[in-house]
C-alpha cells in the first residue's frame, strides 16, 4: 500500500483571505529522470523491459513538443483516443 507523506504549514501571506490557516503540502522525498522512473515502472508490474519504458516516454515527450509548437502556430488538432 502507498503512503503519502505530508507535512503541515500556516498560511503567512497577510493579503490572503486564508491568512493563518493551515493546510497540508506533499513532501518530495527524491527527483526522479526519466531513466529512473523508467526502470521505476518497469519493476512494478509492467511487462515491459526498462528500455522499452525508456523509449516511448521519450517518444512522447517530443511528440507532446511538436503539437505544442503546432498550437502556438495556429494549427488545429483533434486528437483521438481509443
Amino acid at each position: 500500500m502507498a503512503k503519502i507523506i505530508y507535512e503541515v504549514y500556516q498560511n503567512q501571506n497577510l493579503h490572503n483571505a486564508a491568512y493563518g490557516k493551515y493546510y497540508a503540502r506533499v513532501k518530495y522525498l527524491e527527483s526522479m529522470n526519466t531513466r529512473k522512473l523508467s526502470n521505476h515502472i518497469a519493476e512494478h508490474g509492467s511487462i515491459y523491459t526498462p528500455d522499452v519504458v525508456y523509449g516511448v516516454m521519450e517518444k512522447f515527450h517530443y511528440a507532446k513538443n511538436l503539437l505544442i509548437t503546432s498550437i502556438f502556430r495556429c494549427h488545429r488538432y483533434t486528437i483521438l483516443f481509443l
